[in-house]
């Protein structure tokens, strides 16, 4: 779980930058209301919607921020769960499907997609791995990967640890 999933980078980014920017907003509202006379030079209403206006969208700004952020934790405390728990299948590498959901600087990111077939049940499980920046196709020359799984949760609870398999890469 050391390397940062491409479309994780991307939430944490616009998270930050939400908040901050409704921190801001909601700090001109503050600002406004406590010089609200002075606002109003022309002594019309007109000027005294401005603190509600910078504070519904500074609340707003902050409000979708912190949601991006919260999510963000959420989705790491699972991850590091399920590494702690350290209850794991072996999947076989099916394929590097192109995910063109998420592009970065124009290029598509790609996954590692394993399937399982569970020997109780019989059931096949497939699993897509985090987004990842490079083509994993001409790197991993592994034919397996570990797949921590809850398996109370009907295996909808997982992580593909593709960290073991990828060379460490440095752009230059």
């Amino acid at each position: 779980m050391s390397r940062w999933d491409a479309g994780s980078r991307v939430f944490l980014l616009c998270g930050c930058i939400f908040v901050t920017v409704g921190v801001i907003f909601l700090c001109a509202c503050a600002l406004m209301l406590t010089q609200i006379d002075t606002l109003a030079l022309d002594r019309q209403n007109d000027a005294r919607f401005l603190p509600v206006i910078f504070g519904a969208l500074g609340g707003l700004m902050a409000a979708i921020g912190g949601a991006l952020l919260v999510w963000l934790r959420r989705k790491r405390k699972r991850t590091k769960r399920l590494l702690e728990r350290g209850e794991y299948v072996i999947a076989k590498i099916t394929g590097f499907p192109v995910d063109y959901q998420v592009t970065i600087n124009g290029r598509p990111t790609y996954r590692v997609e394993c399937s399982y077939q569970d020997p109780v049940t019989g059931i096949l499980h497939v699993f897509e791995s985090k987004r990842l920046l490079i083509d994993p196709a001409y790197c991993v020359t592994a034919e397996t990967v570990r797949v921590y799984v809850n398996r109370e949760a009907g295996y909808q609870d997982y992580y593909v640890d593709v960290d073991p398999i990828l060379p460490r890469v440095e752009r230059h």
